[in-house]
């Protein structure tokens, strides 16, 4: 790929594109209306040291969203007794970026030009909390957002899941961390033939003739 590919790459999905954080049932519209903050129970003072988050994860697969604005979306999961024990200065947020950009290197939140997506609505699901973050295209004038670019269905988007807080420790005081979940990724192309494959009979008709078109898209591409 030349270097004015990669950076043409990089300004569509990472400089105008806009990220949104929604629940996997509800519309977006409905998520703005009822938004909850992830965060920890504990006041800074009572955490003394790091948090144990080995159940913090981003699911090993993505899902589409296909109502407007579409785009595609990561699942992150931690325990609801892990994310307690939190102090409640923790902010989630879940990073994305092109995968060939990333060339290998460590997503963090220092990675240049990462799309940087807030938790800012979960849900419960069972001992666990969960967000869904999705990439959608760029924000209009009237604060909407575009579709995801039909161009880049084939392009990998590599995610991972981050949690950063401050606790108190008793002798150095107050230290900030950042936690990571594992690394993730996967293209809208990959997404879409996984959904078909697996999830066929689950699927409402107009999910299907999406799915189906985002395959094509990225078969035109490839041709």
């Amino acid at each position: 790929m030349t270097k004015r590919i990669k950076w043409l790459l990089t300004s569509v999905l990472i400089a105008v594109m806009a990220v949104v954080t929604v629940f996997t049932a509800l519309n977006v519209n409905t998520a703005k209306a009822d938004v909850q903050t992830l965060t920890g129970t504990k006041a800074q003072t009572e955490v003394t040291a790091k948090v144990d988050l080995d159940s913090f994860a981003v699911a090993n697969t993505a899902s589409i969203r296909t109502e407007k604005p579409n785009g595609i979306r990561f699942l992150t999961t931690i325990s609801q007794e892990q994310a307690n024990a939190l102090p409640n200065n923790a902010v989630f947020g879940t990073l994305m970026i092109p995968t060939d950009i990333l060339n290998g290197a460590e997503l963090t939140i220092d990675t240049a030009k990462v799309a940087n997506a807030k938790a800012v609505v979960y849900s419960t699901n069972g001992d666990n909390y969960e967000y869904v973050t999705a990439l959608v295209g760029s924000k209009v004038s009237d604060g909407n957002f575009n579709d995801f670019a039909e161009t880049y269905y084939g392009k990998e988007i590599s995610a991972r899941s981050y949690v950063t807080y401050t606790y108190t420790d008793s002798e150095e005081g107050a230290k900030t961390v950042t936690e990571y979940t594992n690394t993730v990724s996967w293209s809208i192309g990959q997404t879409a033939g996984n959904l078909l494959s697996k999830k066929y009979n689950t699927l409402t008709p107009e999910e299907i003739t999406f799915l189906k078109n985002a395959v094509n898209a990225v078969k035109e591409v490839a041709i």
